[in-house]
């Protein structure tokens, strides 16, 4: 395979040399011409949204003080033993599910046996040899929804996260926390059936939002919720894979898609000069945007797996074999599937065919995690438009989410009372800026929004007579004042600056109860109706 490999190389020497490629697109270009492709199987570690770790009762919270939630267990005090935590199992029932894959009603736990300083057991228990679900596949969308691709999924396994390594070059010293110390993971493998950024992205980013709507994992990559080791090599066509890089813990779409796009290059360059790709772990450079190599994998590395004696295998149950007269500490399959959430396909299916949305408004929807409040929203009030509220979660809502930090379900304010704040905005009840500022309001008060309208007495005038006699009376104000003022008034298109004049008196006169939007066709039609002077 390898001869093959550097033959078609060398055809295209020449090519390269005259060109001198250094961009990625170019390189591409070389690789299709030689029959070079990659492939790409990834490894995707998901920290489960827990509020206690994977096997101890310590609080598991991101940006905690150092070492502050750190159990004896954590920090590997001898006699402490695993208690296995079953909201993870539960969410690693939820995935395996969405993945389609096949669960193993029994699982068992190994320990993985390394050394590493943030690391204190000296092993890591995960489930390499049995784990919980298996042989799975995947759908995601290509080409703004215009295609779909399936991946197969090999395993998803539960295991511990390690600690942080805190490096301090002053002191050329290297701290350890152990705030992540077994957090749980579930650990997803996909088999090399990738072939590039584009795909491969695309994978990322549907688990990424699948997780999120799961209740899985948050997902947020920049807080290491969500980290991907990728495995890339070069293969000439009809032949098994070539020799493999691996890059490790990458934590971002955009990052992602650097290292592949360097990792082809930098193979096709040294298969193009004539050389081999070494099988090493490689990690990548942000600032750069270059992978350097970490170790290499010349050898397999002995882990000395063995079966975890301190837990028992990990059994699932469903309707047929759940125990009776229990205290319900055991996890019934068929039960959570009777809760599964919906996923984002679905979710994508429902805004765009049901709903009237446009894919990429439909992604945009997904990616901020507003995707399922918009389809309750709209299920509450039917006639509430599609568009007016899609445009103020767009715009109002992601606002106040970017400055206040939450998520829709965590906000406190139900769907229900969103539609009914939506509602009177339709209904010109109140103004845009009223319905957000009754919003943030309502994040941390127990009254609804509606009900801070009422108590602020923001509702507004919807009679038309009363909105006329306003405009009346703002028109006489302003001629008594400047008696020029409609002097050479164009009829058919009435100026915009009188409009405004006339617009703002009326609601300064109403106290602002009568609302911008039905005030101003009354003024427009009113000067159109005046006799010319």
């Amino acid at each position: 395979m390898l001869t093959r490999i550097r033959c078609c190389t060398r055809a295209a020497h020449r090519y390269l040399s005259s060109t001198q490629a250094d961009t990625f697109d170019e390189w591409k270009k070389y690789a299709d011409e030689s029959n070079l492709s990659p492939m790409i199987g990834l490894e995707i570690h998901a920290q489960i949204n827990s509020t206690a770790k994977l096997f101890s009762g310590s609080e598991n919270k991101f940006m905690a003080p150092t070492n502050s939630l750190v159990s004896n267990y954590d920090a590997s005090v001898p006699g402490t033993l695993p208690v296995l935590n079953k909201r993870c199992v539960e969410a690693a029932v939820y995935t395996a599910l969405a993945l389609n894959c096949k669960l193993n009603m029994q699982s068992q736990f190994d320990r993985k046996h390394y050394f590493y300083a943030d690391t204190p057991q000296g092993y890591q228990i995960t489930q390499q040899r049995c784990p919980i679900a298996v042989n799975g596949t995947f759908s995601f969308p290509l080409s703004s929804g215009k295609k779909v691709k399936t991946i197969h999924i090999q395993q998803i396994q539960l295991e511990q996260d390690s600690g942080k390594s805190l490096h301090d070059d002053e002191t050329n010293h290297t701290y350890i926390d152990l705030n992540r110390a077994n957090v749980g993971l579930l650990e997803i493998v996909t088999s090399p059936g990738l072939t590039g950024a584009e795909d491969t992205c695309a994978f990322v980013k549907e688990l990424q939002m699948t997780l999120q709507l799961l209740g899985a994992c948050d997902g947020k990559m920049q807080e290491g919720q969500l980290r991907v080791d990728l495995n890339l090599s070069m293969s000439g066509k009809d032949e098994k894979p070539g020799t493999r890089a691996e890059v490790k813990n990458i934590s971002g779409i955009s990052h992602l898609k650097d290292v592949i796009e360097y990792e082809i290059k930098r193979q096709v360059q040294i298969l193009n000069d004539g050389g081999t790709v070494e099988q090493e772990t490689r990690a990548y450079d942000s600032v750069k945007k270059v992978t350097t190599s970490m170790r290499d994998k010349e050898e397999a590395q002995d882990y000395r797996f063995m079966p975890e004696p301190n837990l028992p295998p990990l059994t699932l149950y469903n309707d047929e074999t759940a125990p009776k007269n229990t205290d319900r500490n055991f996890i019934n399959v068929d039960e959570l599937k009777r809760k599964m959430p919906i996923i984002p396909g679905r979710l994508r299916e429902i805004l765009m065919q049901r709903l009237g949305l446009q894919y990429k408004q439909a992604e945009f929807l997904l990616e901020k995690q507003l995707a399922s409040f918009y389809r309750d929203v709209l299920y509450c009030a039917p006639d509430l438009s599609p568009t007016l509220v899609y445009n103020w979660m767009r715009i109002k809502l992601v606002a106040l989410q970017h400055t206040s930090g939450f998520t829709a379900s965590e906000s406190g304010v139900t769907a229900q009372e969103l539609a009914d704040l939506l509602t009177m905005e339709q209904n010109h009840l109140i103004n845009q800026s009223q319905s957000k500022e009754a919003f943030e309001l309502a994040l941390t008060d127990v009254r609804s929004p509606v009900q801070i309208v009422k108590d602020n007495d923001w509702i507004g005038i919807i009679d038309m007579d009363v909105i006329r006699g306003f405009c009346d009376n703002a028109i006489a104000q302003l001629t008594d004042e400047n008696p020029d003022f409609l002097k050479n008034l164009n009829q058919e298109t009435p100026h915009t600056v009188i409009v405004r004049q006339i617009v703002g008196l009326v609601l300064k006169l109403s106290q602002g109860k009568a609302k911008r939007k039905l005030v101003t066709p009354v003024v427009i039609s009113i000067l159109k109706n005046l006799d010319s002077e």
